[in-house]
């Protein structure tokens, strides 16, 4: 069999998908993709109450104790900066990502692009939190530090501070490269595969 018969062979009738499965393979893409978007809602309304609590609380400490001394406790300001720039990043980035409407019409071709779209995406938003890890660990070092120079955490406190805080910020960073080496890449070979093979 020579490659113009594996050609005819493929292109055949019979390896096409039937109208039910490709309205299958859309409507489960474009559950996938609405799913993938209200998750990332949820996690970005989350976050900006995080933060909003946070810098609450940090602005009463400064402005209504008087316990934080700015002129020797500055990295405070930037410790906070760093994770909102992100998210109004990530707000902006999620803005102007267009709502999926189901369309029957949509070829599979163009619902599995959808579905890379995402997943690169994705991939961005992944690399940019490792990103934000490697700016903010430097800063929170800082901040930590000057807790201790003004003799607002004891050495012993010191060490439980950098010890747990360190602990937390390594088990987040694994989690973020375990989602996008073992999930979200593999996901991006499957869809690079399938478009491959439609093309």
């Amino acid at each position: 069999m020579n490659i113009d018969e594996l050609q005819k062979l493929w292109n055949d009738s019979g390896n096409q998908p039937t109208p039910a499965g490709r309205d299958k393979v859309m409507t489960q893409f474009t559950a996938t993709l609405r799913r993938r978007r209200r998750q990332e809602l949820a996690w970005i309304v989350w976050t900006f109450f995080v933060l909003t609590l946070l810098t609450g609380f940090v602005t009463w400490l400064i402005l209504g104790t008087n316990k934080v001394n700015l002129a020797a406790e500055w990295a405070v300001i930037p410790l906070l900066l760093i994770p909102w720039i992100f998210a109004g990043l990530f707000l902006k980035r999620f803005l102007r990502t267009p709502v999926l409407t189901h369309r029957g019409d949509v070829p599979i071709v163009e619902s599995l692009e959808a579905a890379m779209a995402a997943n690169k995406a994705e991939r961005l938003k992944l690399k940019t939190i490792g990103i934000m890890y490697l700016i903010a660990l430097p800063v929170l070092a800082f901040s930590i530090w000057q807790l201790y120079a003004v003799g607002k955490v004891s050495s012993r406190e010191l060490t439980s501070m950098v010890t747990f805080l360190g602990s937390a910020l390594l088990l987040s960073a694994a989690a973020v490269f375990a989602r996008y080496r073992f999930w979200v890449a593999s996901e991006g070979e499957k869809l690079t595969r399938l478009l491959n093979q439609f093309e």
